[in-house]
């Protein structure tokens, strides 16, 4: 990856970085969508679209899990740390485009999964909701 593309990735993965590291779930899956954006706009980058799609929708069900859940200190943690490792690995991944980051990104993507959604089990059947959980009917 080109030097000045290179760095505007850092520019908006450091968005990203430091939206997880408050917890603030909502603003980090604002900065994975900015992420999608600059991936799809330099045309050449599949891997990036999934990877950045990836942390979308897992950050878009972690805020509504955060909005209607009141989440353990702990949990959050661990999930800010897995996410916090991704992305050390997305970016080792999207400098170097290695076979080795793109498998351990795969288990760590694995990882971030599972723990989500075990705490969308978890909470919604053992947990009682801050506020009324819209039902929505196809």
């Amino acid at each position: 990856m080109e030097k000045r593309i290179y760095q505007r990735y850092k520019r908006l993965s450091s968005i990203l970085a430091k939206e997880i590291e408050k917890n603030h779930f909502k603003g980090a899956k604002n900065a994975a969508c900015n992420l999608i954006r600059f991936f799809y706009y330099i045309g050449e980058d599949k891997d990036g679209i999934l990877l950045s799609e990836f942390l979308d929708t897992s950050l878009q069900q972690l805020a509504t899990l955060d909005e209607y859940y009141e989440m353990e200190e702990e949990e959050k943690a661990e999930l800010t740390d897995r996410f916090k490792d991704f992305l050390r690995e997305m970016d080792r991944f999207v400098n170097r485009k290695s076979k080795e980051a793109k498998i351990k990104l795969f288990d760590l993507a694995k990882e971030v999964r599972y723990l989500i959604t075990k705490k969308q089990f978890e909470y919604s059947m053992m947990k009682r909701p801050k506020k009324d959980i819209p039902v929505t009917h196809d």
